[in-house]
């Protein structure tokens, strides 16, 4: 019997009846949690399910976790539920189902604004805006901006978070712009959904953003 391992002299960290009564009370705890998660109802697993969801978008989330009453903060605090809707939007559901679902196609016109809100210009000849309402059809919507100088002969523009790009498209058509530089101020899905489409329909298009945006091969700078 060569081959039996031989006794290890190493001390135990714990004495045995210790130890005995510490892995007993461990696997009492883990047969008692395996059976209450087996006991658990179809609608506790739902409610379970939907609590661990909500805690994980609230962890997610890119706004402002600050305590109330805190000076030391320069964010602004937010509420729950905004800050768990912004959890949702960082996720891959909102940029490849909600973004995609949202978006206004090609041959269809934009739907309705809530608030019937519509496209608005204004700010002096050098430095025109154009406001174009977008995603307003299923939630509070968001704004892309068109700017450039009235008396550039090129009218040459910038776009500003085309997130629905077709609608910005064809506002940038009626002002007769050259769109030559996308600029994103964010990641989220409502501001940087459209990039893709945008450089796409707008053969050499200058995206400036960080690597998080869809539609950019590499970071680049003003």
């Amino acid at each position: 019997n060569s081959w039996r391992r031989a006794p290890s002299t190493r001390p135990s960290p714990l004495p045995d009846p210790v130890r005995m009564v510490v892995i007993s009370y461990v696997r009492a705890a883990v047969s008692a949690t395996a059976s209450a998660i087996w006991a658990l109802s179809l609608r506790r697993w739902g409610l379970l399910s939907l609590g661990s969801s909500l805690l994980y978008l609230w962890n997610i989330s890119t706004l402002s976790s600050r305590r109330r009453n805190s000076d030391n903060s320069p964010c602004p605090e937010h509420g729950p539920l905004l800050r768990i809707m912004y959890g949702l939007f960082s996720t891959w559901l909102a940029e490849r189902v909600l973004g995609h679902l949202l978006h206004t196609r090609p041959d269809e016109p934009q739907a309705e604004q809530i608030g019937g809100t519509l496209p608005s210009v204004m700010g002096p000849r050098e430095l025109r805006i154009k406001v174009v309402p977008i995603l307003g059809a299923a939630f509070g919507g968001n704004y892309a901006y068109l700017i450039w100088d009235e008396d550039d002969p090129d009218r040459r523009a910038i776009v500003v978070d085309p997130a629905d790009p077709y609608p910005v498209l064809r506002a940038a058509e009626e002002e007769r712009l050259n769109v030559e530089v996308l600029l994103t101020t964010h990641w989220h899905f409502d501001h940087s959904g459209g990039n893709a489409t945008f450089a796409r329909e707008v053969p050499g298009l200058r995206v400036v953003a960080s690597d998080r945006e869809r539609g950019c091969d590499r970071p680049q700078s003003p």
